[in-house]
């Protein structure tokens, strides 16, 4: 009698083989039997099945999703020939994961990337161009196959964007912006509508009886995308602009230095009555300035930021603030960066431009003024 000689291994990729491509049995998309369950079908232990599947993932037979199991890929990637994706990891190269944004942004792209199986290097550059840069070495020596870019916030800012979208371009990975896009770059993004919603908190403010208000923004693409909202705002609401005042700051993303350099500004304007700030980082840095020069909110002044600043003494529910959907637009992020990595960009094929709505959170922070 002849005794099969072949590894144990083998023998289950010869079952697995039979299963997907001889017989059809499991189709695409369909979650193959559990480990154990394989296991036992099989008379083999379970790193023999471990080590098969592996090998069929590798082949671009099958993937994985955290959680949820094993299922037959879709047959593209059936061809041996295909450049096989061994490394599973994904760069996110973020301005500041302290703030809400940061946050928020991290746990979206991280849930979509858990659930397919990659993994996140996350890069906190601060605004640093040549921090930056040392980042993009370390995720090109990890063989990272797609980069999520939070263009940084940097003096030149189309320059040295331009720069980063080629160092990755060149060594072949592919990049997703978000939050912020640069001009002339035709690389697929995910934004909110920032200058509507802007539009939409400016209008909520007027409406309410505010004509003197302190726009408070940095030296920004987008903090300059929602002035254009606020000044719409102003125009179709017909109230002078005059009234108000636009105040630029320079920031360093120095919490302490920020706030004193933004409370000696703002000791020299008395007489508005309300505040914008036109990002989340702004509005932390006014809220302290503002507590510097002795202003109590709502009673002294009408307050209005991007996002929920989480350490003012506002709860939850009482601040009046603009909402994005920052978790939406992680995974959003996640999900493109994935289909690239794995599909390819095709050729003569736009680019995707997804805008994801903001909302008008109300709360008790914007009040009529006194006459």
């Amino acid at each position: 009698m002849k005794h099969n000689t072949k590894p144990r291994y083998e023998l289950v990729l010869d079952f697995f083989r039979r299963q997907i491509v001889e017989d059809n049995k499991w189709i695409e998309g369909m979650k193959i039997p559990p480990e154990r369950q394989l296991q036992t079908m099989l008379d083999v232990s379970r790193n023999t099945i471990r080590k098969a599947i592996s090998i069929f993932i590798n082949e671009g037979f099958l993937f994985t999703e955290v959680g949820r199991g094993t299922f037959v890929n879709s047959r593209k990637h059936w061809d041996r020939n295909t450049t096989v994706i061994k490394s599973k990891l994904v760069g996110l190269i973020i301005t500041d994961v302290e703030l809400d944004f940061g946050k928020k942004i991290i746990n979206g792209v991280e849930d979509y990337l858990q659930k397919r199986a990659y993994s996140l290097i996350l890069c906190q550059d601060h605004g640093s161009i040549e921090k930056t840069f040392k980042y993009l070495d370390t995720l090109i020596d990890h063989d990272v196959k797609g980069v999520i870019l939070d263009p940084v916030l940097t003096d030149d800012f189309k320059k040295n964007n331009i720069r980063i979208i080629e160092i990755l371009d060149k060594a072949g990975i592919p990049v997703v912006l978000i939050d912020r896009e640069i001009s002339g770059i035709d690389k697929n993004s995910i934004i909110t509508n920032n200058e509507e919603i802007s539009y939409r908190a400016a209008s909520h403010i007027l409406k309410n009886g505010h004509k003197k208000i302190l726009i408070i923004r940095d030296i920004t693409n987008i903090s300059n995308k929602r002035f254009k909202g606020v000044e719409r705002a102003f125009e179709e609401l017909d109230v002078p602009f005059c009234m108000s005042c636009d105040i630029k700051i320079q920031t360093q993303h120095n919490l302490n230095k920020d706030t004193e350099s933004l409370t000696e500004i703002l000791k020299t304007h008395t007489n508005y009555s309300a505040v914008f700030s036109l990002s989340e980082y702004c509005g932390k840095v006014t809220y302290r300035a503002l507590v510097q020069i002795g202003k109590i909110i709502p009673r002294d002044l009408s307050f209005i930021t991007f996002d929920h600043p989480e350490d003012s003494h506002f709860q939850e529910g009482e601040i009046t603030y603009i909402e994005q959907p920052l978790i939406r637009m992680g995974n959003r992020a996640a999900e493109t960066i994935i289909s690239l990595i794995e599909n390819g960009s095709p050729r003569n094929t736009e680019t995707s431009r997804i805008v994801l709505p903001s909302k008008l959170v109300p709360g008790k922070s914007i009040i009529p003024p006194e006459v």
